[in-house]
């Protein structure tokens, strides 16, 4: 985590233990990934919502969540709805809601 002197969170880079042996491999970095100044309530807003709507950034997200694994990476983007409102719904009604609302892609 990037943390500025005020406490804020400016971004992050993500690390990985590729086939669980040493060293560690640098995977992303947030602000690098998705061109974004900030890692903030607003940014993953927007993150969120392009999720849904732009199938690169989709794809690009669903890539890093799983550490660049072609296999894993086409089995969440199967699912990808699910995941997506998970990004955005802090209850189970409002998952449920999300859910069953989602287009079927």
């Amino acid at each position: 985590m990037d943390v500025g002197p005020k406490g804020n969170v400016a971004g992050y880079v993500a690390w990985n233990l590729p086939n669980v042996t040493l060293p560690w491999a640098r995977e992303y970095s947030f602000n690098e990934a998705y061109a974004k100044p900030k890692y903030d309530t607003a940014t993953l807003t927007a993150l969120a919502a392009a999720i849904g709507t732009d199938p690169a950034i989709r794809e690009q997200y669903f890539n890093y969540y799983s550490c660049m694994s072609p296999k894993s990476t086409a089995a969440a983007l199967a699912t990808w709805q699910g995941y997506w409102c998970g990004l955005q719904a802090m209850t189970g009604t409002a998952f449920t809601t999300c859910r069953c609302a989602s287009p079927k892609q």
